[in-house]
């Protein structure tokens, strides 16, 4: 079957006020995650959970995961952090 990610917030798309942006989902068949190549870690039940720094304008986070099996599974998503005005 492969690995699956689903990142369950934030939306690909979102605009953003804070420099700090909450990353979550869940996974399936995962032996290892990264998020923008920095390996974190999965539960018991396959959620994973982050907080990443974003920079002011259009940025792109990779969530990356590989099963034990060595098949990967990639998302990417576009978030645009906006100033504060």
């Amino acid at each position: 079957m492969g690995p699956k990610i689903t990142v369950q917030t934030p939306r690909s798309g979102a605009v953003v006020l804070s420099s700090t942006l909450p990353i979550e989902g869940i996974t399936k068949n995962i032996s290892k995650i990264s998020i923008n190549g920095r390996t974190i870690s999965i539960d018991q039940n396959g959620v994973f959970k982050d907080q990443l720094v974003v920079t002011e304008g259009y940025n792109i986070i990779s969530v990356a995961g590989t099963d034990r099996f060595g098949k990967t599974k990639k998302v990417e998503l576009e978030i645009v952090r906006k100033e504060r005005q």
